[in-house]
């Protein structure tokens, strides 16, 4: 008899029956590696589980609460528990996932988060207890390991950006079990003994794996740099590095060459500086002399003005004075006998052949005047006829 043929939907209707029926795949926990991680807009995030030889695919709903979801990426090691079920409309299987956390290497990622949300929830973290870094520190602290590139690349910039701070390295083990207790010693050392002589702690080393930077993720080392009166740098890795030392220090740099730049002020900029603030004060000082000579040319005219205004009014008074006083001088000579003789109109008679005969004429004396006609008029030319 041959088998009668049933659509793809009727398929995977009978698929999806039997898989919801299996107690067994209703909550599962699975062991894998993510691949294909692919977060989405919506919330929701896809990818697979593999152990190398198979994998499934995943799904994290944008519902499930879950604070190591943004934590995740390719390559973690993760234990994940959820249920399979069947997506009919594409003909898949689907590991919906309910609860994950990071395993293996992973846990180290997650311890590290706890204890940032822990020391962040306590305040360590707070930008109002990080202490200023000194703009020009006279003499700067360096924590880290005796050897290697990062204490040579501190010296070595320091050095080459100026000559008016100096260093002193205080070598310590910066990997290892034992790296976090003996910062924390040195630091504590410094901060008893050194509070008084130190501007600047530089704390650091150069990169290496997470296992090799987790010294610097110790509670116990967060504590000591966070009680430190000594401002202090962080310097941890490389610039995609972060570790808890990082968040608690005063100021983070992406790395010990950094943390040197950001220690001092390059010389070579400090005198670009003064220079240029020097040019500015002799460009206003020119400014200034420019506006007090323009201003000192007017001041001259104005004074120069005012002063011939002044003796022009003075000659006026001059006159003026002289004027009364040669009328005094003519009251004085008819005091004497004089007499001064002016025609009808005014007009002052200096000559006797200007007078006519048959006019009227006014004398004036010191005490009083009298009008008069000619009769006769007797000068030197006519020999005493008019």
């Amino acid at each position: 008899m041959a088998i009668m043929p049933i659509s793809v939907s009727t398929l995977n209707e009978y698929i999806d029956h039997h898989l919801k029926d299996d107690r067994t795949l209703r909550n599962v926990l699975v062991k894998g590696e993510i691949t294909g991680f692919s977060p989405y807009g919506n919330g929701n995030i896809y990818f697979d589980l593999t152990d190398g030889i198979c994998s499934i695919n995943c799904v994290i709903w944008s519902s499930v609460e879950s604070k190591i979801k943004k934590l995740l990426k390719d390559g973690d090691e993760v234990l994940a528990e959820g249920r399979i079920g069947f997506y009919k409309e594409r003909g898949r299987i689907q590991f919906s996932i309910n609860t994950i956390e990071i395993a293996g290497e992973g846990e180290g990622a997650l311890a590290f988060e706890r204890l940032k949300e822990k020391l962040n929830k306590e305040g360590l973290f707070d930008q109002k207890y990080k202490k200023p870094l000194p703009e020009h520190p006279g003499l700067i602290g360096i924590v880290t390991s005796g050897s290697g590139a990062a204490v040579e690349d501190i010296v070595k910039t320091l050095k080459s950006r100026t000559c008016l701070t100096d260093a002193i390295i205080f070598p310590v083990l910066v990997q290892g079990s034992s790296a976090a207790g003996d910062m924390i010693r040195m630091l504590n050392f410094l901060n008893d003994n050194l509070s008084d002589k130190l501007d600047l702690i530089i704390l650091g080393r150069g990169g290496g794996s997470a296992e090799d930077l987790s010294a610097f993720n110790d509670e116990g080392l967060a504590r000591a740099i966070f009680n430190c009166k000594i401002p202090i740098i962080s310097a941890v890795g490389h610039e995609v590095d972060f570790s808890i030392s990082d968040f608690v220090a005063d100021a983070r740099a992406a790395t010990p060459t950094a943390a040197a730049q950001m220690a001092v002020q390059d010389d070579k900029e400090l005198m670009r500086k003064a220079k240029n603030a020097a040019d500015t004060i002799a460009a206003a000082l020119s400014n200034k002399l420019i506006y007090d000579d323009l201003y000192i040319e007017r001041m001259k005219d104005q004074i120069h003005s005012n002063m011939l205004s002044f003796l022009s009014g003075q000659e006026a008074e001059i006159e003026k004075a002289m004027l009364r006083l040669k009328q005094g001088d003519v009251r004085g000579l008819l005091k004497e006998g004089y007499a001064l003789i002016s025609d009808s109109k005014g007009k002052i008679i200096r000559e006797a052949a200007l007078m006519k005969k048959n006019k009227d004429y006014r004398i004036t004396f010191a005490d009083g005047y009298a009008d008069v006609e000619t009769k006769d008029i007797v000068t030197g030319d006519n020999n005493g006829k008019e």
